[in-house]
């Protein structure tokens, strides 16, 4: 075989007159979410199309078709971040990785939208749209105001889907214990920052999740606080849930909408199994007595396939859920490899569950020390090292063999290859 055409190496007469026939540009826009901000490191053109509202809203037209589910999770070495769809006229899930990112457990999403503040930078706030890939960065706060708030405040996000691309409002609350702090809210119609009244909420939530519910945004975090705010009051409300039953142990699992109301995921463990936990239980949220009320709870045969309780014990792995209108994914997450392997459906409409039939090493954790520069702003994104791009697009291997898996794609890459694509691309 011409070792020219080993792996990894690209004919530069071929590729360098493919833009002659064909419009790389829209190539570039289908790419999945996590290869599209990774390319246009490698291209001045595809650099600046990756901020061009215009191209971005052009290229992707329409929401993306639900179902769809957020995971997000963060482990000891691995990272699990990205989006699962279903294709329905061909029956078949698909996953984009989108990306790392160093504050991962203060990330808060809803209806597609993703408020993640800056890495290295709390004081640079923004908002990712995975349906048009838009990165919206806010105006800085009055340094006054922003002085007396966390860097991790509680946030909700309100999205408006009557329009595309979504509008949406971020309300930030929270500062130092025992003080009043005033409740901030960006509104992306005005791109401007309001004020309105002061709040004693003064703990920053972990790993948060939101729900939307008409004149209501509901917050629920791993601190186990439930926060509700009402727009229309301009007022919070903070519960802490830990207080309801402190006879049993739990573990919180996200909070989600369908139909004017608030659900969420709980595996109790009701001292049964010593060594597991015994039930999985759908919860609703009564606004009126101010309490969860039981709805459902999971078969048991689909419960004990879940929790593998035989071989898995609770600090192994964790169960976690994401929710999309009536339906709520669950689905299993090891802490050691960052595997997901497991998954189960429910509709909470229906009140079906059933086993979801997605194909094993699908959704792809990815190493907490992997690049991640794709993610940062343009010109600063670009003038990175372009190799990194190439390092970090290997396909996805068992995470047990990617230490060699690793070392062998360092050994097949060819420099010669990587030099003759980037120049062809910088040519565009």
């Amino acid at each position: 075989m011409d070792p020219n055409y080993e792996r990894g190496y690209m004919d530069p007469e071929l590729w360098g007159n493919l833009q002659y026939e064909i419009s790389l540009g829209l190539i570039f826009a289908k790419l999945p979410v996590r290869e599209f901000f990774q390319l246009r490191l490698v291209c001045r053109e595809w650099n600046r199309l990756a901020g061009d509202r215009e191209f971005l809203v052009a290229a992707n037209p329409k929401p993306i078709q639900k179902p769809y589910f957020h995971l997000c999770r963060r482990g000891p070495d691995y990272q699990l971040h990205g989006l699962l769809t279903y294709i329905s006229w061909c029956k078949r899930w698909d996953y984009s990785c989108l990306g790392q990112h160093d504050e991962l457990y203060y990330l808060v999403a809803n209806q597609g939208l993703i408020y993640a503040p800056r890495a290295d930078d709390c004081d640079i706030l923004r908002v990712f749209d995975i349906h048009s890939r838009i990165w919206y960065t806010l105006p800085p706060l009055d340094p006054q105001l922003r002085s007396r708030c966390n860097d991790f405040p509680v946030v909700a996000l309100k999205v408006d889907t009557s329009s595309y691309p979504y509008e949406f409002e971020v309300i930030r609350a929270g500062g130092p214990y025992n003080s009043l702090t005033p409740t901030h809210t960006y509104n992306s119609r005005t791109n401007t920052w309001s004020v309105s009244k002061l709040t004693d909420i003064g703990d920053s939530p972990v790993r948060a999740t939101c729900a939307q519910v008409s004149d209501a945004l509901y917050v629920w975090s791993d601190l186990d606080y439930f926060f509700c705010y009402k727009i229309s009051e301009d007022c919070w409300y903070a519960r802490d849930v830990t207080e309801e039953d402190k006879s049993r142990e739990h573990w919180l699992n996200g909070v989600g909408a369908w139909k004017e109301k608030v659900y969420h995921v709980l595996i109790v463990r009701f001292g049964k199994h010593p060594n597991g936990w015994d039930e999985l239980i759908v919860y609703e949220w009564d606004d009126e007595d101010l309490q969860w009320k039981e709805v459902d709870r999971m078969p048991p045969h689909l419960r004990d396939w879940l929790l593998d309780s035989n071989n898995i014990t609770p600090g192994d792995m964790e169960i976690l859920s994401s929710y999309c209108d009536e339906w709520v994914l669950i689905y299993s997450y090891y802490y050691e490899d960052g595997n997901v392997n497991k998954y189960v459906l429910y509709n909470l409409e229906t009140k079906v569950w059933k086993i979801a039939n997605i194909p094993d090493a699908l959704v792809q954790p990815f190493l907490d020390d992997e690049e991640t520069e794709f993610f940062n702003e343009r010109e600063h994104c670009y003038h990175m090292k372009k190799s990194r791009v190439w390092a970090s697009m290997q396909p996805y291997k068992n995470p047990y063999d990617r230490i060699g898996e690793r070392q062998q794609v360092m050994q097949d890459k060819r420099p010669a290859s990587l030099d003759d694509w980037s120049h062809f691309l910088d040519q565009l």
